[in-house]
C-alpha cells in the first residue's frame, strides 16, 4: 500500500489537502488494468498563492497538521 498526501485546486483559488491510499491494481476480464485507490479528504485548506506573511504562516501550520 502506498500513501500519498496530495492537493486539489478549488474554484475559490485555494487548495484542498487529501490523502490517497493506493492499494495496487487488478486486471479485469478484458485484460485492462484497474487501479484500486481510496481517498480521504482532510478538510484542510491552503492558500494557492500566499501574499502576506499571515497566509504563509497559515499554509505552514496546515501542512504540518496534515
Amino acid at each position: 500500500m502506498l500513501i500519498t498526501l496530495k492537493q486539489r485546486k478549488l474554484s475559490n483559488g485555494r487548495l484542498s489537502l487529501y490523502v490517497e491510499y493506493y492499494k495496487g491494481s487488478n486486471i479485469d476480464d478484458n485484460g485492462k488494468r484497474l487501479h484500486v485507490r481510496d481517498f480521504e479528504y482532510l478538510k484542510i485548506y491552503l492558500h494557492q498563492n500566499p501574499k502576506t506573511p499571515v497566509e504563509k504562516k497559515e499554509n505552514k501550520e496546515n501542512q504540518k497538521l496534515a
